[in-house]
């Protein structure tokens, strides 16, 4: 048993006005509680955080594209990301962040966002995306004009982007995922 946590368009604050919010922060807090293998992706990742006490919040600008982010010295020998690049190409989609959870262990780092991926016993948050396909990239950049526009990102550069990171960032997603996958029979 195990749970993979993924992103949406809304924020861990949303919670007045989308309840389903504060049920998964209780159904991630009973995952937590029986030691439940999870891995949070973007949102996920949020919610995870902030089902383990750490705070959530706006950060100084919105990260869209695809940037790279570093990975700490616990992150290099860490289990889904040991063997990857110090610097990662990943892909961000996000204007809020976390702070690093009581007890948790920093994985990954950015300028922007300081707190891009961590680790507590058997929950793993990453800020980022490695799910992501070109023509998903281009969905979410349709979806979302006004967003882009408001953070001066342009859906041409995106897309080119997308085009030239793909592949890269396909693989080490699926090397995650594999890895996570493995991490569940060692359990």
């Amino acid at each position: 048993l195990a749970a993979i946590i993924l992103g949406g368009p809304m924020n861990v604050s949303d919670q007045d006005h989308l309840p389903h919010l504060k049920a998964e922060l209780e159904f991630i807090r009973g995952l937590l509680a029986a030691e439940i293998p999870i891995l949070g992706v973007c949102l996920g990742a949020q919610m995870l955080a902030a089902a383990m006490g750490a705070q959530v919040g706006p950060g100084p600008h919105p990260e869209i594209g695809y940037m790279d982010v570093t990975l700490t010295p616990v992150g290099a020998e860490d289990t889904l990301l040991s063997g990857f690049p110090m610097a990662l190409p990943v892909f961000q989609w996000h204007a809020q962040g976390f702070d690093l959870p009581p007890r948790a262990e920093l994985l990954a780092t950015s300028e922007a966002f300081p707190n891009q991926a961590f680790r507590s016993g058997k929950a793993w948050g990453f800020q980022f995306h490695l799910e992501v396909t070109p023509a998903m990239v281009r969905q979410w950049a349709q979806d979302s004009q006004a967003e882009l526009s408001r953070a001066g990102v342009s859906e041409t550069r995106l897309a080119e982007q997308s085009n030239a990171q793909a592949q890269m960032v396909s693989l080490y997603g699926r090397r995650v995922i594999r890895r996570f996958w493995d991490s569940l029979a060692e359990i």
